[in-house]
């Protein structure tokens, strides 16, 4: 992990883009408490934005629980050893 993200290595793009996909519909699928989905409320409201329709038939099925972005980069990235943690980390342009 880093901070709040994690960096997962994959043998393919594809395995990479499978991991996401299973990752999301996980998180799609958990049953989550309306308290997360009140903070988001909040502050999409403490920002301005006053166009979210919580009672629409749709807003439950597609927005509730926690949002989580993954991005997958591709390439070779370079191993090495990290002098603090005495563990090998990627490096490079694709990380």
């Amino acid at each position: 992990t880093i901070g709040d993200a994690f960096m997962v290595a994959f043998e393919s793009p594809l395995d990479a883009l499978r991991c996401s996909m299973a990752i999301q519909e996980e998180l799609y699928a958990a049953d989550w408490p309306a308290c997360i989905d009140d903070l988001y409320i909040k502050k999409a409201h403490e920002a301005g934005i006053t166009d979210i329709q919580p009672d629409d038939d749709s807003y439950d099925h597609n927005w509730s629980g926690i949002r989580v972005r993954i991005g997958v980069h591709t390439g070779r990235g370079n191993v090495k050893l990290d002098p603090v943690t005495q563990g090998y980390d990627y490096y490079g342009t694709v990380v």
